[in-house]
């Protein structure tokens, strides 16, 4: 009976334990996404200082391939395709940075934002609201503000941004139980936040066997959306996405047809001994296939976690646009800060 009462009491405290980990892992997504929602300049200049944040400067080619991380589309650009594992082969910055874009989108700020978490950096992008372009019969003017985005991106190392930022510390350890449990975090915090407890993965094909080296983050990769279908006050995106664009990280072999991948080690090896299919199927009784000879050898430390948030003016709209005539103004939010 003894017995039977000290299992129960065990049972008990590891119950608190679990309860009291899930309440600290919220608060730690809350404090991370704890940040103003940029409705002009002048709000987030009095608010944002040092040391926590620090200004940064990016050209628009810069904004792009530091956050812009997009969907591969078959050549008339409505279907997402595999090829480059389901993304942009390079990052496509024309698509939105000609010139004539350029005059109808207003400046950002970019901040390196000092967190608790010693095996990452975090920076954050406040994307302004701007007109676009849209037929509203309720307004003459034909044009409707876009809703402020804000977009952080949670990085080991970037030479890009190290670049800008003049960062030369030394670079420290890896955590990946740690990167995997903020990442599931801020899915939990956006589900949360939006509403939406089923997200819908855009990017599939990352999660596909032979796409990217089987290290153990495939239940990490791609990319969630929250709320883009419903349309609520808060839309999100979470990604955990290469940092680089992946024609970084393309490797093929060279001097045979095989790069074979070495769990011990946790790195590919080039076959030279087999030079051609034949000698491949004698040595490794099977059919060699693409990813045996051209891999995106992305690394646990060349991941990145990206996060989108929407705000919306109106309960009911959608990326920020449509028609507001009769809409109630969004009652989730009632400060200047995300709820």
């Amino acid at each position: 009976m003894r017995g039977f009462l000290l299992l129960i009491l065990a049972a008990l405290v590891l119950s608190c334990r679990e309860v009291q980990r899930s309440i600290e892992e919220t608060e730690s997504a809350a404090t991370l996404m704890d940040i103003p929602v940029p409705w002009d300049t002048l709000q987030l200049h009095a608010t944002l200082g040092e040391p926590e944040w620090r200004r940064l400067f990016f050209t628009p080619t810069e904004h792009c391939t530091a956050f812009k991380r997009m969907v591969s589309y078959d050549i008339w650009g409505t279907t997402p395709i595999g090829d480059h594992c389901g993304l942009e082969y390079e990052p496509v910055c024309y698509k939105e940075y000609t010139p004539s874009l350029m005059q109808t989108i207003a400046p950002s700020l970019f901040f390196e934002r000092t967190i608790d978490i010693p095996y990452l950096k975090c920076l954050v992008a406040f994307e302004y609201p701007r007109y676009v372009t849209g037929v509203l019969l309720s307004m003459p003017s034909y044009h409707v503000l876009s809703p402020p985005k804000i977009s952080m991106k949670l990085f080991h190392h970037d030479t890009l941004i190290e670049r800008l930022s003049q960062d030369t510390a030394p670079l420290g350890p890896f955590d990946k139980d740690g990167f995997r449990g903020l990442y599931k975090e801020l899915d939990r915090y956006l589900q949360a936040l939006t509403g939406d407890r089923s997200p819908y993965q855009s990017m599939p094909y990352l999660k596909q066997e032979g796409c990217l080296p089987p290290r153990g983050y495939a239940d990490l990769i791609g990319s969630l959306s929250y709320g883009l279908a419903t349309e609520g006050c808060i839309e999100a995106r979470l990604s955990c996405l290469p940092i680089q664009p992946v024609r970084n990280y393309h490797r093929e072999a060279l001097k045979s047809v095989a790069l074979i991948w070495d769990p011990d080690k946790d790195a590919y090896w080039e076959d030279t001994s087999v030079q051609n299919e034949q000698q491949f199927q004698a040595k490794y009784h099977r059919h060699s296939t693409t990813s045996d000879r051209a891999v995106y050898d992305v690394r646990w430390e060349d991941l990145a976690i990206y996060v989108e948030i929407l705000v919306n003016r109106h309960e009911g709209q959608s990326h920020g646009v449509g028609d507001t005539t009769g809409m109630e103004p969004c009652p989730r939010i009632a400060s200047t800060r995300l709820p």
